[in-house]
């Protein structure tokens, strides 16, 4: 073989390992698109926590097309803890013409009603995949829970502890002279949680309580309280009661008291700042004391009267660990606002 004949036939095996490399770029970009969007196509979002079994949530689940996916599709929702189809909604653009590839999002949002879901927590996911063209679903989850109003009972004012100088309740037994007051306990049995107001509708129909083990980013352990609070007025006061060995660590973990909370709503933080802001578009933190927390917040007030409000709520009032016949109680003081948070004490 002459040289020339040698020179020329290395050019031509250079050139097609070139364009072989060129070749495989393209697909190696393709799969790396794929498994992007397999990951996180969908996010399910609901636009309240706790519903009642005659109320109603919308679910909407938001779904970013890409090059992979053709035009048009439906999302599908299903609530895998009953395993029942809640829906079938199609996907629109925010002008409400149906989805693109070249749409930068698109949504698709269901109405739920709460008699199609089990108390407590439902797992729910919308799955994506048009003409069923892939493999696995698109999909995407959320949480969304069911829970039951209390049943009221009028309470002497001097029944209810703490009673907060300046606060509502306080203006509440002075004008009324009783309060409305309401328990749900939990279904495992450790967790009560009490609601006391003026207003009977704000106990019996305005307020939605449930409970899961749901994790927070900032929470310890223990049952999940999940709650929605209608309307522009909000409970006097709620109280989250813990029995048992979850009383006593949270006393040892906390005890100048403490609450992991997340909401729709933005609030500040124990540390005075901004709460952050989850990828579902919640904001969590750990709640701050109205007062300053010093010796005199207890029940019954100080003669000299109680600290001036530093924090607004969201806050803790009150916290308070005791031994009852035996059984540890750690009761924590919350003044809400309206809204849907979550929450847990340690």
């Amino acid at each position: 073989m002459t040289s020339h004949l040698r020179g020329k036939l290395q050019t031509l095996a250079a050139i097609a390992l070139i364009g072989g490399a060129a070749a495989a770029v393209p697909l190696t970009a393709t799969a790396s698109v794929a498994q992007r969007q397999s990951r996180g196509v969908v996010v399910l979002r609901t636009s309240i926590t706790t519903i009642g079994p005659h109320g109603r949530a919308t679910i909407t689940a938001v779904v970013r097309p890409g090059s992979l996916v053709p035009a048009g599709g439906v999302v599908t929702f299903i609530d895998k803890t009953n395993g029942r189809t809640l829906g079938v909604a199609r996907l629109r653009t925010s002008s409400g013409a149906a989805c693109t590839p070249r749409a930068s999002s698109c949504r698709a949002k269901l109405s739920v009603s709460g008699r199609s879901l089990v108390r407590g927590v439902n797992h729910i996911i919308g799955l994506f995949n048009p003409h069923k063209l892939y493999y696995p679903s698109f999909r995407g989850a959320t949480l969304l829970y069911r829970g039951v109003s209390p049943t009221c009972h009028a309470v002497a004012p001097s029944s209810t502890a703490p009673v907060f100088t300046g606060g509502p309740i306080a203006y509440a037994a002075a004008s009324k002279g009783s309060l409305c007051k309401g328990r749900v306990r939990s279904p495992q049995g450790g967790t009560d949680v009490i609601l006391a107001s003026a207003d009977r509708v704000v106990v019996t129909k305005n307020t939605v309580i449930a409970f899961g083990n749901q994790k927070l980013p900032c929470s310890g352990g223990g049952e999940l309280l999940a709650y929605s609070v209608s309307g522009t007025r909000a409970p006097d006061y709620l109280a989250v009661q813990v029995f048992g060995p979850a009383a006593r660590l949270a006393d040892k973990l906390h005890p100048n008291g403490y609450v992991c909370y997340e909401s729709t709503i933005p609030f500040k933080t124990s540390s005075g700042d901004r709460a952050h802001r989850a990828a579902n578009g919640s904001y969590y933190g750990s709640l701050p004391h109205c007062r300053d927390n010093d010796a005199d917040d207890v029940s019954p007030v100080h003669p000299n009267g109680d600290d001036a409000q530093i924090h607004p709520a969201p806050c803790i009032e009150w916290q308070h660990y005791s031994v009852k016949p035996g059984v540890a109680v750690w009761t924590t003081w919350i003044e809400p606002t309206p809204g849907d948070p979550r929450l847990h004490t340690y």
